[in-house]
């Protein structure tokens, strides 16, 4: 008999600075029982990027490069799940900008600050995506 309920990904702090990209890490769980999934396959697929979870449901994808990327989270027995993935702050919370990662992201959202320049850690990787994703949605920026 399958199971019916659907894999679930849970992210915590799931990011951190790298050379080239940011690691992409957590923990896949049913969601129903919460309880962890082994071998779930955990796939970025526009980047061809893939990884299973181990027996305690973690899993870790290095190099991801900054921006939206599709995650697809499937495992024999389950629903797949289908979800986004944004990254482009460096992920390390450093307060170098005044604020933590999170916090810098909505302040660049909420218009509290306009100066992309600030996330040192992501170097000039995090700073293109931002003043993309800036231009993108029309807001001003400044720092660039």
């Amino acid at each position: 008999m399958a199971r019916s309920s659907a894999a679930g990904l849970n992210v915590p702090s799931g990011f951190a600075a790298r050379a080239h990209g940011t690691l992409f890490a957590g923990v896949v769980y049913a969601d129903s029982t919460r309880t962890p999934l082994a071998d779930a396959e955990i796939t970025l697929p526009e980047l061809s990027l893939a990884t299973h979870s181990n027996e305690r449901g973690i899993f870790r994808l290095t190099e991801v490069p900054p921006g939206t990327h599709e995650v697809v989270v499937r495992k024999v027995g389950y629903g797949a799940l289908e979800t986004k993935l944004f990254a482009a702050m460096a992920q390390t919370d450093c307060g170098a900008c005044g604020w933590d990662c999170e916090g810098y992201a909505k302040a660049l959202e909420s218009g509290e600050t306009k100066d992309v320049s600030l996330c040192t850690p992501g170097e000039v990787e995090t700073l293109d995506e931002l003043v993309k994703l800036m231009k993108e949605a029309g807001k001003e920026y400044e720092g660039a």
